[in-house]
């Protein structure tokens, strides 16, 4: 008679190896992955899950099939911990890893809750190696400077206007555009190269002689066509809830 650790216990099979007796005396991990090794049952597969793990796996497994989600069987994945109970699994990339290519990896534990003095709680947990996803990124390209997502940056003409600057951003944040300003200083030549650096579509000039008019310059870095535009067309023309603000 063996043992084969599945939810949270362990499930009769039969061993013809007349050791098993005596070494199952000790109920120690290590023995019984040795036990496995020697009797066999690592490559029996699931014929050793008692009937309602065995029934639990099958659903499992035609539940991945229906919602066609590749898997492989493998009835040799080890975890490092010993609360896991059920299903193990892990994540394995296509390419770009060689044979350390597990990304992600995890299981249930349905009593790890219970464990510790809460109510028995079916659970299921993964854990990534991010080091491995950002290699596979890397070497897939994805992690090229990402493109800014905002609309519009407010250039400061000179440090006069920073204020101006920020004021119009608030107004503009309040209609949801997604909108940046210079926080650092930077003199108008160093704002429009990052404008440009991160691809922001718009930017729209603030400086004294903007203010006194009371129109600014808006300017597409796309195609560099520029338009004159007060403050209230500005907030109407981009300004996505403008009509109910």
């Amino acid at each position: 008679m063996g043992l084969v650790r599945t939810m949270g216990k362990f499930c009769f099979v039969q061993c013809d190896w007349s050791g098993c007796n005596k070494k199952m005396e000790n109920n120690d991990e290590k023995m019984l992955i040795s036990l496995a090794k020697s009797c066999g049952w690592l490559n029996k597969g699931d014929q050793w899950l008692c009937p309602d793990c065995k029934d639990h796996f099958e659903g499992l497994r035609g539940l991945l099939e229906e919602i066609e989600v590749a898997f492989r069987v493998n009835q040799r994945i080890v975890r490092g911990l010993d609360y896991y109970t059920r299903t193990a699994f892990e994540f394995l990339a296509r390419d770009g890893l060689g044979a350390q290519n597990a990304v992600a990896a995890g299981g249930r534990y349905d009593n790890l809750v219970e464990l510790y003095g809460g109510k028995w709680t079916p659970a299921v947990g993964i854990s990534l190696g991010i080091e491995r996803i950002l290699e596979i990124m890397e070497k897939q390209g994805m992690l090229d400077q990402p493109k800014s997502r905002t609309e519009i940056f407010i250039v400061s003409v000179d440090d006069t206007v920073r204020d101006e600057a920020l004021k119009l951003a608030q107004e503009l944040r309040a209609r949801f555009v997604n909108v940046e300003v210079d926080l650092m200083g930077r003199d108008m030549r160093k704002q429009l190269s990052y404008a440009n650096s991160q691809g922001i579509p718009l930017v729209i000039f603030v400086g004294p002689h903007e203010l006194k008019k009371g129109i600014f310059t808006v300017k597409s870095m796309k195609d560099g066509k520029e338009a004159g535009m007060n403050r209230r067309n500005i907030l109407k023309r981009f300004g996505k809830l403008g009509q109910l603000v």
